[in-house]
């Protein structure tokens, strides 16, 4: 899109640090031996299991869950909706949704778009429509799964405990899956917001190493699963994914996500992600021509997003997209690609501070612009 031209790139969901020096150190020293580049075992290495294991019971309160390492938290949710559905199952997705959450689905069984079944969001929070899911799940055949990613990617905003039990309650009610994303769980910036996570038998949860610690390209994810009864049922019908997909996840990744947990991962994590307040603080302020926080503008209370309404006259997003790339040398993420038209994300991860004042200023220049010129005339 950019054509050479000078854009800086508002879209791309990544944090623009590397992984800890331990842990690049400890790859280097990994990478001659010869039990890196062979087949692992297809859950992942039993030591980063049973770490995670641990982690999940100290950090989320996940007790008696077991682990599957993959390649990357979106090979963790195929895995799950490989398992859990067949061709003729139908998943809720809450729109605006994840676009990689909706294309796994409607690849299953020869290409289901019918398969998902779009719930609303309240307009003024962007929080899901938890009534409007009550009474879905109450009719005869109702869908299989709800997935939902707190924090969200697109619009950035986090679910609290009353909300989670509340969909969970829903979905037992209906013998249905809960399936959490929670990719950006240590990614939480409004005051007085929590992480929040809950367990029931039929809640799976995906998480992954690839933004809080900088290892996008690295491809770690893990499942953690309930296994109350330590019969590992899920655990037997996940392996058989996982070894049809990738055999397993790869060996030198799985060596870094170790190492990760193991040393001082979690300080320099948690010391990138403060540095990310004044990004959005930045893009916030940047986003001033189309309104405030719950009337134009929505999220940021977790993930790397902001997800905002575009003016009035400027509904085409892709349109209004190739105009900020043209006149204010910015790109962002059309609402329509998350299923919601006339909106727009931005990410306020995948720059330094310094680099992001020069992409809020082109931003709240060029919305700016827009909102008196338009895009027709472009």
């Amino acid at each position: 899109m950019a054509q050479g031209t000078d854009v800086i790139g508002l879209a791309q969901g990544v944090v623009y640090w590397p992984p800890p020096p331990e842990v690049l150190d400890a790859a280097q020293a990994a990478v001659r031996d010869p039990s890196v580049s062979r087949y692992g075992p297809d859950m992942g290495m039993p030591e980063l299991r049973q770490a995670l294991r641990e982690k999940v019971a100290r950090d989320n309160k996940l007790y008696n869950h077991n682990i599957c390492v993959t390649h990357g938290c979106q090979q963790a949710f195929i895995n799950v909706m490989l398992t859990l559905t067949d061709p003729t199952d139908k998943v809720v997705l809450f729109r605006p949704c994840y676009f990689d959450h909706h294309m796994s689905i409607c690849q299953l069984g020869g290409g289901r778009e019918a398969g998902v079944v779009f719930g609303p969001r309240d307009s003024r929070t962007m929080h899901p429509d938890i009534d409007w899911l009550r009474s879905t799940m109450g009719q005869p055949n109702p869908p299989k799964v709800v997935a939902l990613a707190s924090p969200c990617n697109p619009t950035g905003i986090v679910l609290s405990e009353e909300e989670l039990l509340a969909i969970s309650d829903i979905c037992a009610g209906a013998k249905a899956w809960l399936v959490l994303d929670e990719t950006y769980e240590n990614f939480i910036f409004s005051p007085g917001m929590e992480h929040k996570t809950i367990s029931a038998p039929h809640v799976i949860h995906l998480f992954s190493f690839s933004k809080a610690y900088g290892m996008m390209g690295w491809r770690v994810g893990y499942i953690a699963y309930p296994d109350f009864d330590a019969a590992d049922r899920l655990g037997k019908e996940f392996i058989k994914c996982q070894d049809t997909v990738c055999i397993c996840a790869n060996q030198l990744g799985q060596r870094a996500a170790l190492k990760a947990l193991e040393t001082s991962g979690a300080r320099y994590r948690d010391e990138k992600i403060a540095t990310l307040k004044k990004n959005r603080e930045l893009l916030l302020d940047a986003l001033n021509p189309l309104g405030t926080l719950g009337n134009g503008i929505y999220g940021g209370e977790g993930a790397l997003y902001f997800f905002a309404k575009l003016p009035p006259g400027c509904e085409d997003d892709f349109k209004a997209n190739k105009w900020l790339v043209k006149h204010a040398g910015v790109c962002v993420v059309p609402g329509s690609a998350c299923h919601q038209k006339g909106y727009f994300r931005v990410s306020f991860g995948n720059l330094d501070p310094v680099s992001m004042e020069q992409a809020a200023i082109r931003l709240k220049a060029g919305l700016a612009r827009m909102v008196v010129e338009g895009i027709e005339a472009d």
